[in-house]
């Protein structure tokens, strides 16, 4: 039932807002506002960044409230993100309904759906991971036809409040989640319980407003006044003075027992251990590539197809091809990655070139066609390439890791986002067509080839040596230090002896 569950969540989650659907909304956008393409993209990438920017505290909020709970806070922010979007009145209000809250749902549910299968699944996490974010390519598939059908008849505002009724599934399918306990690898962050709270004479009743110590007497009293020898209740004496400062250094306990679980918090969002790792700096330019070249290709794709004369309703294939490629490639090339011989790295990187081909190829092609059929290929491999990023961290780092791992890596993919986006537009404005923009996404995916075929394995391969060093020479100290007390005698001993 947790496979179930995780695969129709992620289908689902997917299936409403892997991208937004902004493909088609940016080409909606710039014919009802008339912005430049630069100021248009800024949503989208807006969106994409928030979207990624979230991931730690996604992992912190499903850690600390359980997946169910913030996977059903995201599809609620979502779905008020897209209906406040059919309200806007001008791009810089997209900027937030669209951009922040939109943003903001989808990144609070996305890490922890993933995260979720990596605890469930082990040995077969490729496959499982391929399956679950198949829904994506499916969800690309269908929105990008269907949304330019509902702009047609109902207008970009009504597919906002269609998708804003979508975004509310995500609320059935999270409440069918259900975590293992037993099996997360992770801390839970603390809570100030009873026992942090306990005063040092006594307990707190909880069904009293003060708390009383053990012979039933107010602690919380500064002093404890008795009569005199005369009895006269006019006169009394501090024979507690001390318990001043009892009450004072609990209060003072319970202080730093709040402040410590909120830090705890905090660094429950980042495993800064991380960037001591080569593997994972190397994994952190390669994702940073690869967003450089998917955000021009999957935002501006649609608006240079109706440059060189394609209609809109022929140009929204184009993104649902990407998106057929996905739910193809994503299961497919999961499989892949599970057979024993296929190392991680080396199908990570043909992906990266299969897309560096593509996007120079489409310079070429000036019929639907022909655009269609090869952008089927590029969303196969750019839909693998999603999976293999948790396989490849796995692979070099482990499966511990891959949650905080994921999280930083989308969220340094998304701020590239969030310039790329604009300035590719910024480039369509300034030279008139997108040519120049275009081959700079085919040479950043081939930079993304290089570091993931070549540089990944032989930095993995001299982080191993040197470990192999520095426990050899750690092992050598110690033989010699045991052999050199055997000879010398235990200087303890000899202290004694004297």
């Amino acid at each position: 039932m947790g496979m179930v569950h995780c695969l129709c969540y992620l289908s689902d989650h997917h299936y409403i807002g892997r991208k937004f659907v902004f493909i088609v909304f940016f080409a909606a956008y710039l014919d009802a506002f008339n912005e430049s393409k630069a100021a248009t993209a800024w949503i989208g990438s807006l969106a994409i960044f928030t979207f990624t920017m979230l991931g730690p505290l996604s992992l912190a909020l499903s850690r600390k409230f359980g997946h169910r709970t913030s996977l059903m806070a995201g599809g609620i922010v979502a779905s008020i993100g897209h209906m406040s979007s059919s309200f806007t009145t001008n791009i810089y209000q997209l900027y937030f309904t669209y951009g922040i809250l939109i943003g903001c749902g989808f990144g609070i549910t996305h890490l922890s759906a993933i995260e979720m299968v990596g605890i469930y699944f082990r040995k077969k996490l490729s496959v499982a991971m391929g399956l679950a974010l198949a829904g994506g390519g499916m969800g690309q598939f269908v929105m990008s036809i269907g949304s330019q059908a509902l702009i047609d008849t109902y207008g970009w505002r009504g597919l906002h409040m269609v998708l804003s009724a979508f975004c509310l599934h995500i609320c059935v399918a999270g409440a069918l989640f259900r975590p293992l306990q037993a099996t997360r690898e992770y801390s839970q962050v603390p809570e100030v319980t009873d026992e942090n709270l306990q005063m040092s004479h006594g307990q707190c009743n909880a069904n009293q407003d003060e708390c009383n110590d053990q012979n039933g007497e107010s602690k919380y009293s500064k002093t404890k006044l008795t009569p005199d020898k005369d009895n006269d209740i006019s006169k009394y004496k501090d024979v507690h003075t001390e318990d001043r400062n009892s009450v004072s250094s609990s209060i003072g306990k319970q202080g730093r027992a709040v402040c410590n679980s909120i830090t705890s918090f905090f660094k429950s969002l980042y495993d800064f251990s991380l960037f001591k790792e080569p593997d994972f700096i190397i994994l952190l330019f390669v994702m940073v590539l690869q967003g450089f070249g998917a955000v021009t290709m999957t935002t501006h794709i649609v608006r240079r197809a109706r440059d060189i004369g394609i209609s809109a309703t022929k140009a929204a294939f184009i993104p649902a091809a990407i998106g057929l490629g996905q739910l193809i490639g994503r299961p497919t090339i999961g499989g892949i990655g599970n057979l024993p011989k296929v190392k991680p790295n080396v199908l990570y990187a043909l992906c990266f070139a299969i897309c560096s081909v593509s996007v120079t190829l489409s310079l070429f092609l000036n019929s639907i066609v022909a655009l269609t059929g090869l952008m089927v290929v590029f969303g196969g491999c750019m839909g693998g390439y999603m999976v293999l990023v948790s396989v490849n961290i796995a692979y070099y780092l482990g499966h511990a890791r891959i949650g905080y791992a994921m999280s930083i890596t989308f969220q340094f993919s998304g701020t590239t986002a969030l310039i790329v986006g604009p300035l590719t537009g910024l480039m369509r404005d300034h030279f008139g067509i997108y040519d120049q923009a275009f081959i700079l996404s085919a040479c950043a995916y081939g930079a993304a080839t290089l570091l993931a075929f070549v540089a990944l394995p032989l930095v993995h391969k001299m982080v191993k040596a040197r470990r192999r060093r520095s426990q050899q020479a750690l092992d050598d100290a110690k033989v010699a230090e045991e052999t050199e007390e055997e000879l010398t005698g235990h200087p303890e001993e000899m202290e004694d002896s004297v």
